[in-house]
């Protein structure tokens, strides 16, 4: 059984929908990718949407467990910054109003007191990670652990690229964006953003990928904004990042909204805001897999 999404048809649909006891016409909506969230969750399975070898199997349907796309292509996952990581973190949240307080403290996972962003890399870069692994592909994970941690990045990227061919890897960096602080430490700062090192290459192609999605999920469903940077003729941000720079494969650093920024921070500690940045990554992943790496 094939991995299957929203915008799906046919009678692998037919088949979650009778699984999942909602009515069976065949048509993967937004009705049915409700429900697989709804029994994800309820399953202890990443809430993406997304019906791979594990919700297939979950569901019960084990006929055909599952097809896996490759077993030569490898995504290096890097959730940014370490815990001694200077900065990287919100304004305390008892700089807010007593309701923007109770609003982040359903979300502990990402700090209790203010939020940090490397558990947010991590707690979001997992969810991207299990996602990648739910549709079959080889995912490694990389973070960073001490005070070279980003030498110690680049070495155990570049060791996975010798291991497996430069051409077969793919390179994701996950983080959250700042602005300079104004008021109690916040800023007014919105939108998602990816970088890539300067110049043209495949990265910039994995990039353009990881946008279209962004512009899917972000723009069109939950109307947030995305930052571009038209100059070179494509939209993603250029800068010479260690760990892209220093990475043998394509690679990007995305930029997941502005963490001193009110209003994206809600967005970006809330189910919604989670299940989208996971969405456009791991569909950008691999239609950048698919177009460059497979073709």
């Amino acid at each position: 059984m094939k991995t299957i999404k929203r915008g799906c048809k046919g009678d692998e649909v037919t088949t979650l929908q009778q699984a999942l006891h909602i009515t069976a016409d065949g048509d993967f909506g937004p009705k049915t990718e409700a429900a697989v969230i709804v029994f994800q969750k309820s399953h202890n399975l990443t809430p993406d949407g997304f019906v791979g070898p594990m919700t297939w199997a979950a569901l019960g349907v084990k006929e055909n467990v599952g097809t896996k796309p490759t077993k030569d292509i490898h995504i290096i996952m890097n959730y940014g910054h370490a815990k001694s990581t200077p900065g990287k973190r919100s304004p305390l949240y008892s700089t807010l109003s007593k309701e923007d307080q109770a609003y982040f403290a359903k979300y502990p996972q990402f700090g209790t007191d203010r939020y940090y962003e490397y558990l947010s890399n991590r707690v979001i870069g997992r969810q991207i990670t299990a996602s990648l692994r739910e549709r079959g592909w080889n995912v490694h994970e990389i973070e960073q652990t001490g005070p070279n941690g980003l030498t110690e990045i680049a070495n155990a990227t570049n060791k996975i690229c010798k291991q497996y061919g430069k051409d077969k890897c793919v390179f994701i960096s996950v983080h959250s964006n700042a602005a300079p602080a104004k008021d109690n430490g916040w800023a007014n700062a919105k939108g998602w953003c990816i970088y890539t090192t300067k110049g043209q290459n495949k990265s910039d192609i994995l990039a353009d990928c990881i946008y279209k999605y962004a512009d899917e999920y972000f723009v069109k469903q939950d109307k947030r904004s995305i930052r571009r940077s038209m100059a070179d003729g494509d939209p993603d941000q250029e800068a010479n990042f260690y760990v892209i720079y220093h990475c043998n494969c394509p690679g990007v650093l995305t930029e997941n909204f502005f963490f001193n920024d009110k209003d994206d921070l809600k967005y970006i500690v809330s189910e919604e805001g989670q299940n989208s940045i996971v969405r456009a990554h791991v569909m950008g992943v691999e239609d950048f897999i698919y177009k460059e790496l497979l073709k």
